[in-house]
Parts: C-alpha cells; structure tokens; sequence
C-alpha cells in the first residue's frame, strides 16, 4: 500500500529536528508516482533543462519507478526515478547547506555501479546550488513546472493534493516569489534607513 500519509508519518518532529525537508520530499515522490502523467511530465521538464546543458538522454517508454532514501552504500539520496538506461538522482535542500562531499559520495556510487545518471539538486533558493550537479533546480521552478501542468491538464483525483502540494510550498516560501509592488519601490529606501 503506497498512502501518502503512512509516507509522510515516518517523518516526525524530533527534539532539534525539523523533518520538513524530508517531508516535502515524501510528498512530492508520492504525488510523482500516483499521478503518472504529472509524473512523466516532470521527468519531461528534466529532460529539457538536462539537455539544453549537454547533458540530455532519451525517454525510452514510459515508465518510472519513483523511490526515496534509497542506500547508496551508507548514504541515502533524497528521491530517485530509475527509468529505461537511467536513474536520475535527486538531492533536496529546503534551508540548509549541502553536506561535505554530499553530491560526490552519489557520483561514486553510480560510478561503482556503473550505468547511466543524472544528478538533480533542487533548493530552496539559488544561493545553494553547489557541488556541480547535473542540474540545479529552486523549488520555485518545480512550482512553476507543476503548475503549469495543472493548467493544461484535465483534472483528476490528483488534482487536489497537486494543488495542497503547490499551497505548502507556497506557504513554506519555496513558491514563486511575490512580484515587488510599485509602493514598495517607492518605500525601498525609507525602509533601508
């Protein structure tokens, strides 16, 4: 069974621990894989950006199998999508900092298993994009790449978490940025001093 909130209740609040990023990244895998189309559609966006950074590969079939905290050998990558002659790796910050050498010990792995990978960061804000991933993403973007989905699709029986999904990160801070007001301009200074 593959329900959202037995995925999500493995994640609990601890003394000094946030499990928010964890938390995000279970409800977004979970949405991927229970929403196919939203799911393809976002290997889809992926795909594009890899591609037009040199680092493309070609989507043969359809079919995705979405996992998190995989072991990579004692390390646990956030999410990962394995698909035919690939495995996209991914790595989600919400507010902190890469580890040392975080993004490194997944290229090993992968290099000692040998295939085909791409590695994707995705982030709270540009700030943290480091270690030379394959492709550098703002939780914003994949915002924006979701909800465009929801505006060309019919809906379905995802359509609404896809849309409770889109409000957390929103309510989070990880959604598209508000645009800056004329008021606020004219106010920018004042509030400097």
């Amino acid at each position: 069974m593959d329900s959202l909130f037995t995925s999500l209740r493995k994640y609990r609040p601890r003394e000094k621990s946030d499990p928010f990023e964890n938390f995000v990244t279970e409800a977004f895998a979970w949405l991927l894989r229970k929403d196919t189309e939203l799911g393809l559609c976002f290997i889809d966006g992926i795909s594009k950006k890899l591609a037009s950074k040199g680092k493309g590969f070609t989507l043969r079939g359809n079919e995705v199998a979405w996992s998190t905290q995989e072991n990579y050998g004692g390390v646990y990558p956030d999410m990962e999508a394995k698909l035919s002659g690939i495995t996209l790796v991914f790595e989600h910050k919400v507010h902190a900092p890469l580890h040392n050498d975080q993004l490194q010990s997944y290229r090993s792995f992968h290099e000692r298993m040998g295939g085909e990978y791409r590695l994707i960061l995705i982030t709270g804000h540009h700030s943290q994009h480091a270690q030379d991933p394959d492709l550098a993403l703002c939780w914003y973007e994949i915002y924006q790449l979701i909800e465009s989905y929801i505006e060309t699709k019919q809906s379905n029986e995802f359509t609404w978490v896809v849309k409770d999904f889109l409000q957390l990160l929103k309510t989070e801070g990880l959604g598209p940025a508000a645009p800056i007001s004329h008021v606020g301009i004219w106010h920018y200074q004042e509030a400097i001093e």
